[in-house]
């Protein structure tokens, strides 16, 4: 008796497949936001090793980093929402 696709294991092979390909739509799928920048003071210099803060309106949550030499904090990944961002020497 002949069976489609060459045999049973091309049936899970095919899955596997299926499943790789689909992975990166998983990914994408997530509720998450990127925050990032640079710190600077009134005078456009940088400012390192400056507090940052951003609060998450809805739940007051607080996701915090410190700037690096050049100003820069890293990015982030709070949930999407609203947030307030503050920094702080």
């Amino acid at each position: 008796m002949l069976v489609p696709w060459g045999g049973r294991r091309r049936v899970p092979a095919a899955l596997l497949t299926l499943l790789i390909l689909s992975a990166g739509a998983l990914f994408a799928q997530m509720n998450t936001a990127e925050i990032a920048g640079v710190v600077r003071d009134p005078s456009g210099a940088v400012v390192p090793g400056a507090s940052v803060v951003a609060t998450q309106t809805a739940t007051q949550r607080m996701y915090t980093a410190l700037t690096n030499y050049s100003g820069q904090f890293p990015p982030g990944s709070p949930p999407a929402s609203t947030h307030s961002p503050y920094a702080a020497p």
